[in-house]
């Protein structure tokens, strides 16, 4: 063996080597974990931020007008006692007159709702008489009098009761169970016994039906949108990556309102002609596609 082979077997054996080797060890494995770690961090950074990696968006939109089917409205009654008794007996002969009036019309039971019935105290201020004294001085005496003046009192007392009743109402297919004609003669009549009836309001009964037409024809649109702008832009489509729908509010038309005589009595009072218009729905989507 020569002396450079005994020299190298003795380094390798020496403690100055092995503390070289580990040091050397621990430097490659610290530097494996640094890079490790950066590039998961930046895989994980790619991932949630869109805008690292090639994406298109696109908005697909619809639109239809649909004439409401549905009309709702609200009855109010209003009556008063000297108690509740009184009051409870009036406030009932007087929704069974507001039901007659919608049955006969044609308004099936289960569309006339109870809303909401409250009872409250009638007050009225009463004045009671009363005496006060006031301490009047004489003059050139120290002697004092009381003179006595008249006073009244206005005191709270219950003196009846107020009851009020409010009645929904809802009809469907109003085209064939309340057109204008009906319509005009069930306020007309309400409004001749008294009856206060108002909160007109015109809806589509299957809102949501139209809402998933009019977005399989937005995400269709949107579609070929995308598929324009990729080829325009020289890519092709990857993956589907997010949807969104955003539907926009629906717009009811404002009633028709216009004055009309009841058909059925001259003598009756005048009613408004309620036109339901039309309402406007707007359906709006949003993709987003990977490209390639």
């Amino acid at each position: 063996m020569t002396n450079i082979e005994h020299n190298f077997i003795d380094y390798i054996q020496s403690n100055n080597f092995r503390k070289n080797l580990f040091t050397t060890i621990l430097v490659f494995v610290a530097l494996f974990m640094i890079t490790a770690t950066v590039l998961t961090y930046k895989k994980a950074v790619d991932y949630k931020n869109p805008n690292n990696s090639n994406y298109i968006s696109v908005n697909g939109k619809a639109e239809k007008y649909v004439k409401p089917d549905t009309l709702t409205f609200n009855i109010t009654i209003n009556e008063e006692g000297k108690n509740n008794a009184e009051a409870t007996q009036k406030i009932a002969d007087k929704e069974k007159k507001a039901i007659e009036i919608l049955k006969k019309n044609g308004i099936k039971e289960d569309d006339i709702k109870l809303q909401g019935y409250n009872t409250q105290d009638k007050y009225e201020n009463v004045a009671t008489s009363c005496e006060y004294g006031t301490v009047m001085p004489m003059i050139a005496t120290t002697n004092r009098v009381k003179a006595i003046a008249p006073c009244s009192v206005s005191n709270s007392k219950i003196v009846g009761q107020i009851i009020t009743q409010n009645i929904e109402v809802k009809i469907r297919d109003i085209d064939k169970n309340a057109d204008t004609e009906i319509r005009s003669r069930i306020i007309s009549e309400l409004s001749a016994q008294n009856i206060k009836a108002d909160g007109f309001n015109f809806t589509v009964y299957d809102l949501e039906a139209v809402k998933k037409e009019l977005r399989a024809e937005a995400i269709k649109n949107a579609k070929t949108d995308a598929k324009k702008l990729a080829k325009d832009l020289g890519v092709s489509l990857g993956d589907l990556t997010s949807f969104s729908d955003n539907n926009y509010p629906v717009y009811g038309a404002a009633a028709d309102v216009s004055m009309l005589k009841s058909a059925r009595a001259e003598s009756a009072p005048s009613a408004p002609i309620l036109t339901p218009g039309q309402d406007r729905v707007i359906v709006n989507v949003s993709l987003t596609y990977s490209i390639k």
